[in-house]
């Protein structure tokens, strides 16, 4: 296999390197780190006019790349200066689905994403689902021609900054069963929808989420009722590519760093790399 960036790609990562070079340094992560918001929403803009989010998916959606030599760049430069903002989340595992098993209607929320205009949470995991992808107890009923909505989702994040959440839910089946899980588009402010926000130890903002009776429309499921687990195993898949990649990264720097302490410090008059 040839792993070459194409010349597309390799001028998207020479200009998302040089950007975050210029805009993205310890000073600015570090005052990101300490506010409250857990993300600048002005280099998120910025990296959205960039083109970063754009390249998260494919060009049917109305981006221009979207496959794993994609993710890998943009997350293997994200690494790089240990950026917080919710590009994961975002776009690979929430807009991932809608680009994935959405219908027209909500598939034109992509637009916004990529422009920057969106947030977007994957409400998901469960105080008690660990890795098991499969096991969801939050619950969706239907009843008097309405989708009902009840369970909690843990560390959901970019929860208290999405405008909507994907959220899984079980339509049939026991807990583990694959079969049953479906997923919905909620707009955070639905009502019945508390979202307990704290911020993470790597940087950044989650929240548990109460789902709390929240009624819907027919029309916020999203894909096939009760076959989405293959979808959701998918989308997960591809979120540990982007963040193998966003590990290396940052390993990659932190070799850096190293190396240049070895020959700058000294000891006994030299380089303490020299020994």
């Amino acid at each position: 296999m040839n792993f070459d960036l194409t010349q597309e790609r390799q001028m998207l990562q020479d200009s998302l390197r040089r950007f975050l070079r210029e805009r993205y340094g310890t000073g600015v992560r570090n005052e990101i780190l300490a506010g409250d918001a857990g993300m600048s929403p002005q280099i998120w803009q910025e990296l959205a006019d960039l083109g970063v989010i754009g390249a998260l998916f494919d060009d049917s959606i109305g981006g221009f790349g979207g496959g794993g030599f994609d993710l890998a760049v943009v997350f293997e430069e994200l690494g790089r200066v240990g950026v917080v903002e919710p590009f994961l989340d975002t776009g690979v595992l929430a807009g991932g689905l809608i680009a994935d098993v959405g219908d027209a209607a909500q598939k034109a929320m992509i637009a916004d994403v990529i422009a920057g205009r969106m947030h977007l949470a994957f409400a998901h995991g469960e105080p008690a689902s660990r890795y098991d992808l499969n096991r969801v107890e939050t619950t969706a009923k239907a009843q008097s021609g309405q989708i009902v909505l009840s369970g909690r989702k843990a560390v959901v994040v970019n929860a208290e900054a999405a405008d909507m959440l994907i959220v899984s839910a079980r339509e049939s089946g026991a807990v583990y069963d694959q079969v049953g899980i479906s997923l919905f588009v909620v707009p955070r402010e639905t009502a019945g929808v508390i979202v307990q926000g704290y911020g993470l130890v790597a940087g950044g903002r989650a929240g548990e989420v109460l789902l709390e009776d929240v009624r819907l429309r027919e029309s916020a499921r999203l894909g096939r009722a009760g076959q989405m687990f293959e979808a959701i195993e998918a989308r997960v898949a591809a979120a540990s590519v982007a963040q193998c990649a966003q590990t290396l990264g940052t390993m990659e720097t932190a070799v850096a760093l190293t190396q240049e302490y070895l020959m700058t410090r000294k000891q006994f008059g030299c380089p303490i790399g020299s020994f």
